[in-house]
């Protein structure tokens, strides 16, 4: 992943604005209208936005706004733009290193354009892999970007007090993207291996050109066997012939589609189920991970418990030690009540009720793992039988269905 290490202002003849983060949590304090909300909005500039959405009075002399980010591994990328807008620069060096222009990159991609721009360079220098998120409910995917993923992080004041979440935001065009990315920060799956359905309007125009085309097929053999002998003559069992090889021709397309349909529509249910199945089984793994650091606990006690018990016993064995402050022995009246506390017996009989205490704990907690092995192994079977299923759909739509189509 990356930090942020400085955001600057750089303008003519004014003194560079900038404000400092080190690793860790960083926070800043301040009254009203003193830029904490400009931070977050150069922030949204930077990665994309189209415009800067806040403005001040006081940053009207500056010009340029460079952020400079850090990676895991020590390495060191500037993002520089200007505040009217356009594209952006990025450079390998810190700011104070920078000399010259860097590489010329654009805010987002548009249309079918592969040119970098900011999410090709943030994400693999934060080690961030490419992905494709579904965006509708046919199917269609679109790429993973910076611009997605930016309002996991940046969160400003009115996102905070606001009713939507922060993730989805309100109702709009891109829900589906969002709660796709959602998932996919969740489970680290995206959406490339979905199927596309298509549109009913092309799957009919797809029909309607079969059928055009075998009735292209067809007419000259009407006319071949319109001009014959009248010595043979035609009768209406051939017309009645070709008409039932149409219909027939027409009800094995209308067939097809339709299982495809119905397949597509399974593929969607086994994909969600196969999600769902994997989230469970993070679940299951993280409880049995938590399971063993707690049975660990169990023993550690366990172990304390004998070492007290024995312990005890030699206690009385002890040489006497005289008292510090007053120069007696420990056996004299004044330590009377540390010789009961330290009774042998009653410190065993503390220690042997504590151990079966921990004993029936460890009893339970046993139980519950063997459960959730019992539940894990069902998960892996249910995962297993549900990628079977979903690949016998997919092969039996490209070698079957997808060959009377073609």
């Amino acid at each position: 992943m990356l930090r942020i290490r400085k955001i600057l202002l750089r303008g003519n003849s004014v003194q560079d604005a900038y404000v400092d983060f080190y690793k860790g949590a960083n926070i800043l304090a301040g009254e009203s209208d003193t830029g904490k909300s400009y931070l977050v909005s150069c922030l949204d500039y930077i990665l994309g936005a189209e415009k800067l959405k806040k403005k001040l009075k006081e940053a009207t002399d500056y010009t340029h706004l460079y952020v400079e980010f850090e990676n895991d591994e020590g390495g060191v990328l500037t993002l520089k733009r200007g505040l009217e807008g356009g594209k952006l620069e990025a450079h390998d060096v810190a700011i104070q290193d920078i000399h010259g222009e860097g590489k010329i990159i654009a805010p987002v991609r548009k249309g079918t354009s592969k040119g970098p721009d900011v999410t090709s360079i943030l994400f693999p220098f934060a080690g961030i892999k490419e992905a494709k998120l579904r965006k509708n409910a046919r199917g269609e995917t679109q790429r993973f970007s910076i611009r997605t993923l930016a309002p996991i992080f940046l969160v400003d004041e009115v996102s905070i007090i606001d009713e939507y979440s922060p993730v989805t935001g309100r109702s709009g065009y891109d829900d589906t993207a969002r709660k796709r990315m959602f998932s996919y920060i969740l489970t680290g799956h995206d959406d490339g291996g979905v199927t596309v359905e298509e549109k009913p309007e092309i799957v009919k125009a797809r029909l309607m050109a079969k059928l055009e085309f075998i009735q292209d097929l067809i007419r000259p053999l009407d006319e071949r066997f319109s001009i014959c002998s009248p010595k043979f003559p035609l009768t209406s069992s051939a017309d009645d012939l070709s008409d039932q090889l149409i219909a027939q021709a027409i009800d094995e397309v209308e067939r097809a589609a339709a299982a495809i349909s119905d397949l597509l529509e399974g593929i969607k249910m086994e994909t969600a189920l196969t999600l769902k199945i994997e989230s469970q089984l993070m679940g299951v793994s993280e409880i049995q991970s938590r399971y063993s650091l707690l049975e660990e606990r169990y023993h550690s006690d366990l172990k304390r418990l004998d070492f007290i018990s024995e312990g005890s016993h030699y206690f009385t064995s002890l040489q006497e030690v005289p008292c510090s402050l007053c120069g007696q022995n420990l056996l004299h009246p004044h330590s009377e009540n540390a010789k009961k506390l330290m009774n042998s017996n009653e410190v065993r009989r503390s220690s042997l009720a504590e151990a079966a205490k921990i004993h029936g704990y460890l009893a339970g907690l046993q139980k519950a793992m063997s459960d959730l092995d019992r539940r894990k192994e069902a998960l892996n079977i249910d995962r297993y039988k549900s990628k079977e299923s979903l690949d016998g759909m997919k092969n039996q739509i490209k070698y079957t269905f997808e060959p009377l189509l073609t």
